[in-house]
């Protein structure tokens, strides 16, 4: 035998070491089981609605699909929604496939936020309480469903924990540039996907003012980082002036359509919360988001002195919640409309 393959065969024994010890960790097979069960409930559902139509929002995605495949027309297609679903799902069409596919895409993506929540959760906080939220993710009615629709609602929380997890990398546990770098790009395509990651990089603007106050502005990583972020979004500002007018199609939008203000519907995503979360799981929610808040009061010299991981992990999750549940809250008080699918990023 050669000092190649002895090499090759060393690097063969110690995967087959690496896979054993996964096995052996409780933890690990959990989560086995749990990302098994969140496949399977997809599964299921993903038969249900192999060969169901698609519905008219569902219809504007497949429009843009094929026009960007065919050179079809686009009429009806609302210049303000985001193209790269659909220029994903127009890669597909020129290979030949069909709108299943699509749909699988969307149950692989749904997954993909499953193990997403693990990954956070377990940096921010440990195993233990990362397997809880990855189990009760796997089950939530509400990310089923839009499993099972091809609109973009689904990518938002997908892209909201990755950017969040490489952001927490990078800048909290400080495990290299890489990752902060990395930060605005998933952050920039996100947006691309589904305006509502905006929400998100707010919340980490307002983190990293609570915790470093304006030092955060004096580093320049933090400079690399919105350049790379803007640099990253110019072909969305292009195709979005082009096609609705402005360069941020999405506010403006909103913005041109915008009644008095409701204040009646101030209270409508609290009351939401139930269908999204279940009862048992929102008084669970009110009770942890009091301690939460209690807790960074009460500790608010340790969050300015940006010394304790837990309270910077609390106050993350909490201006994110915050963030998107707020912002959506405003908007639906000037636009009228209310709705579950807006606010799916707010579940993990």
């Amino acid at each position: 035998m050669n000092e190649e393959e002895k090499v090759g065969e060393k690097r063969i024994e110690e995967r087959k070491e690496k896979i054993k010890n996964l096995l052996k960790n409780p933890y690990n097979l959990v989560l086995v089981g749990i990302i098994l069960l969140a496949l399977g409930l997809r599964l299921y559902y993903f038969s249900l609605t192999t060969a169901q139509p698609l519905w008219w929002d569902e219809g504007e995605y497949g429009l843009k699909a094929k026009s960007f495949a065919f050179g079809t027309p686009e009429t009806g297609w609302y210049g303000a929604r985001e193209v790269v679903v659909p220029f994903i799902f127009s890669l597909i069409h020129r290979i030949g496939g069909a709108e299943v596919i699509f749909r699988f895409i969307q149950l692989l993506i749904s997954v993909l936020t499953i193990y997403l929540v693990f990954l956070l959760a377990k940096e921010m906080f440990d195993k233990r309480i990362a397997l809880i939220a990855t189990t009760i993710m796997a089950v939530n009615a509400v990310h089923l469903f839009f499993t099972s629709r091809i609109l973009t609602y689904l990518w938002a929380p997908f892209f909201f924990l990755l950017t969040f997890y490489l952001f927490y990398q990078g800048y909290v546990e400080n495990k290299g540039k890489r990752y902060l770098y990395a930060t605005p790009i998933v952050a920039a395509i996100g947006l691309s996907t589904y305006g509502s990651l905006a929400f998100g990089i707010m919340a980490i603007g307002i983190f990293l003012f609570i915790t470093e106050r304006f030092n955060f502005i004096k580093k320049k990583e933090i400079w690399y980082m919105a350049i790379i972020g803007f640099i990253c979004l110019i072909p969305q500002f292009i195709y979005s002036k082009i096609a609705s007018g402005a360069f941020i199609g999405r506010w403006a939008g909103l913005q041109s359509s915008k009644p008095a203000n409701n204040f009646s519907l101030f209270f409508d995503y609290f009351k939401l919360m139930p269908h999204l979360f279940g009862k048992i799981f929102v008084i669970l929610i009110i009770l942890g988001a009091i301690y939460i808040i209690f807790t960074l009061l009460l500790s608010y010299d340790l969050v300015l002195k940006n010394n304790s991981k837990k309270l910077k992990s609390y106050l993350l999750i909490f201006l994110w919640a915050a963030a998107v549940l707020g912002f959506y809250t405003y908007i639906s008080m000037g636009w009228g409309v209310t709705y579950d699918g807006f606010v799916l990023s707010s579940l993990p």
